[in-house]
């Protein structure tokens, strides 16, 4: 086995040698697969080791679920009433305290706690067990590795997050895995690691007990923060999740600690090897820019429009990763991903070029029959400027992550163009965009699509501009155009430059995040949470009715 239980009496001298050794600390979570991750960088996660980390420093709280766990911690092991820990939770959101908590997330907080107390009175009735007892001390399985192994580590642990119960006895644990928007689907593996660690962990951190009882029985629980649903994930006798243990996650574990492969992109902030990834291209981005250094942080051209339209919806959305999914989005925009999620599947799954007859009795079941309509039309006039050719030495690459380090900046620039395939011995980025009309030929063009700006940035960051382009494919339902950029002239990089270090100027050294109430208001997926936004619309709503 890769991990055994470590028994009681050894945990005090693990506590003390904790902090001097090389440890590898394995969460559930580190389990899980995704193309997005860098497995390098999640590799180097899982050893407890702070060594090349440049966290971000910032004054608002920015772990979404902080608030909602402290809440909770003083309800269950402070004695906190459920009026007092809101009051203390809105005491949080003034100026002049540190982590503040933005007023958005705090009624997200509020919400979600009321969520889970309502969640966790309906389990316990629907389940006719008694009330579980909070436990505050962290489940760990440990063990020791004399000499150091072949990866340096000198101690194994095996964690859980989440909210932990016991029943008196000790004889059932149950763990509740916190969720923001919905409940997603875990694998097999952080499903039976859970377990695991759940049936077998010693507690362990200052508020540990002195005795240790095994339990009979685990159970995982699933709980989403939006929305309240709150379903099971499993129940283990506790003898048998030794078998599962070794079937289902020892493999994946390994995979997990010996990963090599490097993904440039999102974890590129919080990577302990930013400063020497081979994989990550250093380039002085935008060299006039100055800002306060606070550490890095990654910044899209997603990031950059929704700051632009405002900044408490960039906050809530884009970076508390919060989202209303009651909430419709506009017709367009819907109509767009159905026409992007076609060509992207297409694309992944062959490199011939698109062909007109492939487009004939298209179904959108998402859509209504007009915009169904509108998007087959889109898709045949996609044919006429499709890219591929089965004859190319390479295989496109289908929304691929790019990303490059300005180093002054702390910034690490990070896009996902729509398609790059290969031509005449380079790569060519390409951007598809659906409208209802054609580009403004009367301004400029980086300026209208700030992704073909951030394209031009990175492919001079990564030494292709000389013999690459950036292309805007451009579908209508009545017509289409493709419009080619060449990041090779000087006053293109310069217009990228301007573009994007004007929408990243005021997002890098701000503060506060305020909601700037607009039109946009009426679609935005973090309304339910944003008092300005309700209060702006219901506003509007009285002038239009007393006109």
């Amino acid at each position: 086995m890769l991990i055994t239980t470590c028994h009681p009496d050894r945990k005090a001298s693990i506590d003390l040698i904790r902090h001097a050794v090389e440890m590898i600390r394995v969460s559930a979570s580190n389990l899980r697969e995704d193309d997005r991750r860098c497995p390098k960088s999640v590799a180097l996660n899982v050893r407890n080791s702070t060594t090349g980390k440049d966290k971000f420093r910032a004054r608002l709280e920015l772990f979404t679920l902080g608030p909602l766990m402290q809440s909770l911690d003083g309800m269950e092991f402070a004695g906190s009433s459920r009026d007092e820990t809101v009051a203390h939770l809105l005491e949080r959101t003034q100026a002049n305290t540190w982590k503040r908590v933005h007023p958005g997330l705090a009624e997200w907080t509020i919400q979600a706690l009321d969520h889970y107390l309502a969640a966790l009175r309906d389990h316990r009735e629907r389940a006719g067990i008694p009330a579980l007892i909070p436990v505050k001390a962290e489940w760990v399985i440990s063990k020791e590795q004399r000499p150091r192994d072949g990866r340096g580590a000198d101690l194994y642990e095996w964690t859980n997050w989440g909210r932990r119960y016991r029943s008196a006895d000790g004889s059932l644990r149950e763990l509740w895995l916190m969720h923001l928007n919905d409940l997603k689907e875990r694998s097999a593996a952080e499903l039976t690691a859970a377990a695991h660690v759940l049936a077998h962990g010693t507690p362990v951190g200052p508020a540990a007990p002195a005795d240790h009882t095994t339990p009979m029985r685990v159970r995982l629980m699933a709980f989403c923060g939006g929305s309240g649903e709150a379903e099971p994930r499993g129940e283990w006798e506790t003898s048998t999740t030794h078998a599962e243990f070794g079937d289902r996650v020892v493999r994946r574990a390994m995979k997990v600690m010996d990963a090599n492969d490097r993904i440039a992109g999102g974890d590129c902030a919080e990577c302990k090897i930013t400063n020497s990834c081979t994989a990550l291209p250093r380039f002085p981005v935008l060299p006039d820019l100055r800002t306060r250094q606070r550490g890095r942080r990654t910044v899209s051209v997603t990031d950059l429009r929704a700051y632009d339209e405002c900044p408490a919806r960039y906050h809530l959305e884009r970076q508390h990763h919060l989202a209303d999914k009651e909430k419709s989005e506009p017709a367009p925009v819907v109509l767009g991903r159905e026409v992007d999620d076609w060509l992207n599947k297409r694309h992944e799954a062959s490199a011939a070029r698109c062909r007109p007859d492939e487009m004939t009795d298209l179904s959108f079941p998402a859509l209504p029959p007009e915009d169904a309509s509108r998007a087959a039309r889109m898709l045949m006039r996609h044919t006429a400027f499709c890219p591929l050719s089965d004859r190319t030495q390479a295989p496109p690459r289908v929304q691929p992550s790019v990303a490059a380090y300005d180093d002054d900046l702390r910034v690490v620039l990070i896009a996902t163009p729509d398609l790059m395939f290969h031509r005449d011995g380079t790569w060519i980025w390409r951007e598809t965009k659906t409208s209802s009309k054609p580009p403004w030929r009367g301004g400029s063009l980086l300026g209208q699509f700030p992704q073909l700006a951030m394209g031009v940035l990175l492919l001079t960051a990564k030494g292709l501009f000389k013999t690459s382009r950036v292309e805007l494919e451009h579908l209508r339902a009545d017509g289409g155009s493709l419009e080619v950029v060449d990041p090779n002239q000087p006053e293109v990089l310069a217009e990228a430059r301007e573009v994007i270090g004007a929408l990243m100027r005021p997002l890098l050294d701000d503060d506060e995040f305020v909601a700037t109430p607009s039109t946009g208001c009426g679609d935005c997926r973090v309304l339910a949470w944003c008092a300005p936004g309700r209060t702006h619309l219901a506003e509007s709503a009285h002038e239009k009715g007393g006109r």
